[in-house]
């Protein structure tokens, strides 16, 4: 039996590796960045790292790796984008206003060489998926390039 159970504690909870890149925290930190925003990241970094991809709101859709991405929504429209180079490792990669003027996606769209995305979506009238697969696993980058270039991202937004 191990100590945990033998002194009544409940065993320790897995916590999930988070990585923030630079613009995310700079974002976060910025002074034109709302309190509540701030408070709300850090509210969505906390779950996080105690639910991994348990804590986002939903998984992104359409062709190719789009549906590899995950989202929080945050207050006053932000976004903050998620991805999973490893089951135990979330990499948020991308905290920005959603909005007539701005748009969190374009820049996955850029920096992942993703399929153009218009006419895709869940829309707002319909059931957006769940970021966890069935299993409660992430939506892991499987695949070389695409592991990569989270990774460039980071380092480089770091």
């Amino acid at each position: 039996m191990s100590r945990a159970r033998r002194s009544g504690e409940s065993p320790r909870a897995v916590r999930f590796r988070i990585i923030v890149a630079k613009q995310v925290d700079a974002t976060v930190r910025d002074t034109g960045t709302s309190r509540r925003v701030g408070q709300a990241f850090a509210a969505v970094h906390r779950e996080t790292a105690e639910r991994g991809c348990g804590a986002a709101d939903y998984r992104l859709s359409g062709p190719g790796h789009w549906p590899r991405f995950c989202v929080a929504q945050l207050p006053e429209s932000w976004r903050l984008v998620m991805g999973f180079p490893e089951i135990d490792t979330i990499a948020f990669l991308v905290l920005d206003k959603h909005d007539n003027r701005t748009d969190p996606y374009t820049f996955l769209e850029n920096a992942f060489n993703l399929p153009d995305r218009s006419g895709h979506g869940a829309g707002r009238s319909q059931a957006k998926p769940a970021c966890c697969s069935d299993v409660n696993s992430p939506p892991l980058a499987d695949d070389a390039e695409l592991m990569s270039a989270i990774d460039e991202i980071v380092r480089s937004r770091r």
